[in-house]
């Protein structure tokens, strides 16, 4: 850190202005309206308000942080307040507050689950050069965050348009006066389904084994595995097998359980585990990028949450209501020819991601070096 540097307590450098302002109960939370409720989720808004009471008074611009959930928020226009767990934090004189957001949003706080942080944000101090250079390090900081901004923009937007493109060509007349058939998944399976292995504490066979998180975001992880044992050695129909379609059994979100996606490539010695199945789908009747869409759309997702029971937390679904699953299974050469758009659309969104990827990277080097002086 530079001479001219100094490092400041946290106390002497924010005030805490939470106090004396309505909180809003989630209750009362409106899909549109007048004015911005921010709470302490990820999202920056949280839902909406029409009564102006509710408005946080603190001078804007502000920094929000979410006692429980650690996340900070730069707040720079009118907004309510959220019921539970939120600071409204203001720089003092001589601080630029999008300085001290950017340096705030880099500390890494103690992760006491749902206990509440603010505790380990007072203990923080912070280095702060003159207000001229504060506001270059802010300037520099936040021109690449907005380029980040538009490459996860992008990448939403692509996202809308594989549904588009589904809607276009499935979605029409045809569909919806029942020309096409409709089949229970246990009709289009090239061989039964095939439950994963439990790892073993006290297993004498090393292995690797996929974590549910491989298959329940927007695509296949395929580092989302960990070092485990097996009571016997691997049996092939156990490896993670590019033409197996993997199903989430069990989850504690009944909006994951059943969710499934294809590996993008097979993984010599990882294993799956006993809470996904596998599933060898037919490739004469469906094409494995269109069954991918139609299984984690909204009509093969009703089925899957209705069938689902849970059991201590866990929602669960078994083989038999997998095999009941029923979707609309179209002319496979209609299939491939979304197969074929969708590839182009992902073609595009790697794109993005790679872009993403080096921005990200370039942000946390410069994050790096400007908070040690070095920027």
């Amino acid at each position: 850190m530079r001479g001219s540097w100094q490092l400041v307590p946290f106390g002497d450098a924010v005030t805490d202005e939470s106090g004396g302002n309505v909180k809003t109960l989630q209750s009362d939370y409106l899909p549109a309206g007048r004015f911005a409720v921010v709470d302490q989720g990820k999202a920056l808004v949280a839902g909406f308000v029409n009564d102006e009471s509710f408005l946080c008074g603190a001078e804007l611009p502000v920094i929000v942080f979410g006692d429980h959930t650690r996340c900070f928020k730069y707040v720079d226009f009118p907004f309510c307040m959220g019921a539970d767990g939120v600071k409204v934090l203001r720089p003092r004189a001589g601080i630029d507050p999008k300085f001290l957001y950017f340096y705030l949003r880099q500390l890494r706080l103690p992760d006491g689950g749902y206990d509440r942080h603010f505790k380990y944000l007072k203990r923080s101090a912070i280095p702060l050069p003159p207000l001229p250079e504060q506001q270059r390090i802010a300037d520099v900081l936040d021109r690449v965050e907005a380029l980040r901004a538009k490459r996860r923009a992008a990448l939403a937007q692509l996202d809308g348009l594989t549904q588009a493109i589904f809607l276009e060509m499935f979605g029409g007349a045809a569909a919806r006066m029942g020309d096409w058939p409709m089949m229970k998944l246990q009709d289009c399976l090239a061989s039964p389904l095939r439950n994963g292995l439990s790892p073993s504490t006290a297993g004498r066979f090393s292995s690797k084994v996929l974590t549910l998180s491989a298959i329940t975001g927007p695509a296949f992880d395929s580092t989302a595995w960990k070092a485990c044992s097996f009571q016997t050695a691997l049996p092939v129909s156990s490896l993670v097998d590019a033409t197996d379609f993997l199903i989430c059994r069990g989850n504690g979100s009944v909006r994951l359980v059943g969710k499934g996606q294809y590996p993008s490539c097979s993984m010599e010695g990882v294993a799956f585990p006993d809470t996904m199945i596998a599933a060898r789908i037919s490739p004469f009747l469906l094409d494995r990028a269109f069954f991918q869409h139609v299984w984690n759309s909204g009509g093969v997702r009703r089925q899957l949450e209705a069938s689902a029971r849970t059991t201590n937390g866990t929602f669960k679904i078994n083989q038999t209501a997998v095999e009941c699953v029923t979707l609309e299974v179209p002319p496979l050469p209609l299939q491939q020819d979304f197969a074929r758009r969708v590839a182009a659309v992902e073609k595009l969104k790697a794109a993005h991601r790679a872009s993403l990827g080096e921005l990200d990277a370039l942000f946390a080097s410069l994050q790096h070096r400007a908070f040690r002086g070095e920027l």
